[in-house]
Order: C-alpha cells, then sequence, then structure tokens
C-alpha cells in the first residue's frame, strides 16, 4: 500500500482531497484525449529550483493564450481529429506499417502546428528540450510536408489534378463520370422510362450510379438493383445502360486507390527515416495541451504564483479548496521551528476542508500550478501524506480502528528526507483518552526517526 501522494499511491488517498474531480476539471481545457495520461502521470516530487523552472513556463503559456498565436493555433488544431494517439501511428511506422492518408496529414497537421508555435517557446525550460534542432525540421519539411502538402489539403482532401501520378486517372474518372451522367440523363427525361421513378434523380450508393426505381415498376430489363429503401418501396437500380461503363469507372477507382496506397508506402518510408523527430514534435504536442490546460485553470480560478522556500515553513493567506464555489478562505502560517499545526473545533466548522486545501496547495506546486490562495510561500516537501478519519475496510475485515493503525505503520514505514503529514481526526475511531495518547506517541516517533511537518484535526 502506497501512501505518498507524489508517488501514484493507492486510488483512495486521492479521493479524499478531491484530487480525481480536479484532474478532470483540469482534462476539460485540453484538446487531445491522451494528453489525459499525461496529465494524470504529471504529479511528482520537484525540487526547489524545478518547480520555479516549470512555473516560467506557466508563464509563457499563460501570455500565449492571451496572444493573437493562440487563435491561429486553436484554428489549426481543429484541422486533427482530437482522438488520434500519435504514438499509435508512430509505434505502426515503426513497424513498417503502411498509414492512409488520412493518418499521415494527422502528422502533416501536427508538424505544421509545431512550426506555427515554437518560436515562442524557445526560452521555456519545459518545451525546450522536446523540441528539435532547425535543420532537421527543414529535412522533414522538404521531405514529408512540402510533397504532402502538395496534393492534400489541410483538410485531407486529396487534390488529383496536382499529384504526377493521380492526374491522368483522374482525368479519365472525370470522362467515365461525364459518359454515365450522359446516358443517366437520357433516362431521366425520357417521358416513357421515367414514369418508373420513385423521384426524378440519380444516386451514387458505394461508387456506383443508381436510380430510384418504385418497386412495382421493376423489371430485369431496366438493370441490376444494389439496393432497396428500408420500406421497399424504391429500388435502387443499375442501368443496363451503363453496366460496362460503370465496370470500367469501378476498375478507374481500384487504379487510383493502387497509386495512393503506393503514395502512402513511400511516404511512409520517408517518415520512417524521420521517426525520432516526429516523436519528439509529438511530445511538444502533448506537452504543451496539458501546458495551455493548467494555464487557462489559472487564469479561470486566479490561481496565484507561490513563493518557494528553502526552509520546511509554511505561510498561506486567503486559501481555499479549488472545487468549492464561493469559499471561505483561510489562513495558516507556522515557521521551520515548530513542528506543525493542530485543529481543534466542533464538526462542520471546516476543518477537513482546510486541510484538503492546504494539501492541494502542495500538490500543485509539484504539479506546475499555481495555488489557490492570495498568497502563499510553500516548501516542497518530499513526501506528501494525506489521511482521512474513515478508514473502515469491510472488503479486509477491519474495523475503522484497525484500519487507520495499519496505515499509520504503512505511513513510519515510507517517511523519506522531508515529509507532510496531513491527518483528518487522528485517532477518531476510538475514545478520546486513548486517542490522545496514540497521537502524541505517533507524532513523537516521526519526529525521532525523520523530518516532517504534520497539520492534524482532531
Amino acid at each position: 500500500m502506497k501512501l505518498n501522494l507524489l508517488d501514484f499511491p493507492d486510488k483512495q488517498f486521492f479521493s479524499y482531497i478531491d484530487w480525481p474531480s480536479i484532474i478532470n476539471t483540469i482534462s476539460k481545457n485540453m484538446y487531445f484525449e491522451h494528453s489525459s495520461f499525461i496529465l494524470a502521470g504529471d504529479l511528482r516530487h520537484r525540487t526547489s529550483g524545478q518547480i520555479k523552472s516549470y512555473f516560467e513556463t506557466i508563464k509563457s503559456t499563460i501570455l500565449f493564450i492571451n496572444s493573437d498565436l493562440y487563435a491561429a493555433f486553436r484554428n489549426d488544431l481543429n484541422f486533427i481529429d482530437s482522438r488520434v494517439h500519435f504514438y499509435e501511428l508512430i509505434e505502426r511506422i515503426s513497424k513498417s506499417s503502411e498509414l492512409g492518408i488520412e493518418e499521415i496529414n494527422s502528422l502533416v497537421n501536427l508538424l505544421e502546428l509545431y512550426h506555427l508555435v515554437k518560436g515562442r517557446f524557445t526560452e521555456s525550460p519545459v518545451l525546450a528540450e522536446r523540441m528539435i534542432d532547425p535543420e532537421t525540421f527543414k529535412s522533414i519539411h522538404a521531405r514529408l510536408i512540402k510533397p504532402f502538402r502538395y496534393f492534400v489539403s489541410k483538410e485531407g482532401d486529396i487534390e488529383y489534378e496536382k499529384h504526377p501520378l493521380l492526374r491522368p486517372l483522374y482525368h479519365e474518372l472525370r470522362s467515365l463520370d461525364s459518359k454515365i451522367k450522359k446516358e443517366i440523363n437520357s433516362f431521366l427525361k425520357d417521358p416513357d422510362k421515367s414514369r418508373v421513378l420513385q423521384f426524378n434523380n440519380y444516386d451514387i450508393i458505394n461508387d456506383i450510379y443508381v436510380l430510384p426505381i418504385r418497386s412495382d415498376s421493376y423489371s430485369t430489363r431496366i438493370g441490376k438493383i444494389i439496393a432497396k429503401s428500408e420500406t421497399g418501396h424504391t429500388l435502387y437500380v443499375e442501368p443496363n445502360a451503363i453496366r460496362e461503363l460503370s465496370n470500367i469507372r469501378m476498375q478507374k477507382l481500384y487504379e487510383i486507390e493502387f497509386e495512393i496506397s503506393k503514395i502512402c508506402r513511400e511516404i511512409c518510408s520517408e517518415v520512417f527515416e524521420l521517426i525520432e523527430s516526429i516523436r519528439s514534435v509529438s511530445v511538444f504536442t502533448y506537452t504543451l495541451d496539458t501546458l495551455v490546460a493548467k494555464a487557462r485553470y489559472i487564469e479561470e480560478l486566479a490561481l496565484v504564483e507561490p513563493e518557494i522556500s528553502d526552509t520546511p515553513k509554511m505561510k498561506i493567506e486567503g486559501f481555499f479548496h479549488p472545487m468549492i464555489e464561493n469559499p471561505v478562505k483561510n489562513d495558516l502560517c507556522f515557521d521551520d521551528t515548530h513542528a506543525g499545526l493542530i485543529i481543534s473545533g466542533p464538526n462542520t466548522g471546516g476543518k477537513t476542508v482546510s486541510l484538503k486545501a492546504i494539501s492541494v496547495c502542495h500538490l500543485f506546486i509539484n504539479f506546475g500550478l499555481f495555488v489557490p490562495a492570495d498568497y502563499a510561500c510553500l516548501y516542497p516537501f518530499e513526501n506528501i501524506f494525506y489521511l482521512s478519519h474513515d478508514q473502515q475496510n469491510l472488503a479486509q475485515g477491519l474495523s475503522s480502528f484497525s484500519s487507520e493503525v495499519r496505515n499509520y505503520l504503512a505511513l513510519v514505514d515510507q517517511l523519506g528526507d522531508s515529509n507532510l503529514i496531513v491527518i483528518d481526526e487522528i485517532f477518531n475511531s476510538t475514545s478520546s483518552d486513548e486517542a490522545s495518547a496514540l497521537a502524541v506517541g505517533l507524532i513523537h516517533h516521526i519526529e525521532e526517526i525523520s523530518n516532517s511537518r504534520f497539520i492534524i484535526s482532531t
């Protein structure tokens, strides 16, 4: 059982402070579905220098989302399916699999998106290490982006006229379409033939031109039935007069499809040689997506950048829990000469919410977020523990007291060099005298073996 909130603990300990709800709220600001996995794994212990460095990137991102460039960025994002998983596409290419035009277009759009915004983050400590050098990008542009974009639009539409292999085939296809439409229009304009139509127009089903024939007027002399309406009153028929042209047209479509497949294989060969650079661009884009989500969350809640202390002290003014609307704000202060703080008071007095909010503030700085407060000076503890008084475990046959004791034993085993230990209603599952004795004993023992700070409610 892992308790440290900065080391992927058991999910129940995150639920005590409403962390899943916070992550879900931030995730709503992200574009790519896959970014949520990166966001969920972004909480970890960061040193004072790492936190300050990350905050510089966050401040750059806040400036970015308030710039004209961000509008262009959001516009170009819309050309990429939010469900696309770039790592999976790259993995398929690494195994010599062939991607389709739509998938390749997603990669090209990704690279163009990177090119659009990379200049904004060259000084970013978080994003700069995920960039590729300019010469490499020039090679990617010459070998992949330029030749692909020459005949495929950002929307993924193939412009057949612009590709030397597809152009003649496309001209032949258009010629066949013209001949077929001429035959069909002749049928539609013939008074004797048009009487069997359900409506005076044609359709295309599975790449076959068809006419809507009333089922009570159908004859095999008209042509082959391709489909029928749900009611069965309309039959979609390929006229005999265009059967041969349709077969030739279908063959031409196969030829075009074959050429497109061949083009895709050649492009994937180019991508294979550039795969590590494209992987870096993917990491950059997902990381930027999470940074934008965090920056927007900071602005929405008016979070404040905290000072980072070099000693284990804590001063927070006007702090609140971010999941509570119209919260009552509180202040907290103790310096590095005190081991911690004990909060006592009646039920519904706000003790639990305060403990959760304090824990969230410390998690946020390790998560790369500003904090929900008017002012904060915080120390980046190596480990953060939050233990709730509701510890009953029916599945394991443990009472509340037994479960609580088990967690405290696990806590002692998992202490590190510096620890913030938050306990909501310590030993609430036993009598007052016993609870006091046990709590004092536990605190003294932890003080003897580690450098820890406590915030405890009782």
